[in-house]
């Protein structure tokens, strides 16, 4: 009986560990480069966002993981080049829309004014 109960038990761990894995959320934020902090591997930039049915510029905070890519014209370029005023677009995890990672950023031409 005991048997049944370590193994009843050690499944219930897994199953609940392999979704606790899973928790991460995948965001995409389309914006303008407000900050970038080369020490810390930050990025601060003002995303065009729709909350609320309220469209406005939202600012988020995010941490370049050590594996993200900073891309311009399918080229990966340094990240130097995120400098304030730039025009990005950056995929992201995080647990919620506070703790974000990016991993993947591209430099793009902004949009035309008509």
């Amino acid at each position: 009986m005991d048997r049944i109960r370590c193994l009843a038990a050690l499944v219930f761990f897994l199953f609940a560990g392999a979704r606790g894995l899973s928790t991460h959320e995948v965001f995409r934020f389309v914006g303008t480069v407000t900050k970038w902090d080369p020490k810390t591997h930050a990025v601060d930039m003002l995303s065009r966002e729709q909350y609320d049915d309220k469209t406005a510029d939202y600012p988020r905070h995010l941490v370049l993981r050590d594996d993200c890519k900073v891309m311009r014209d399918d080229k990966e370029i340094v990240r130097s080049e995120l400098k304030p005023g730039v025009y990005v677009v950056v995929d992201a995890v995080g647990v919620d829309i506070n703790d974000l990672e990016a991993t993947n950023i591209a430099l793009k031409p902004p949009p035309s004014k008509n």
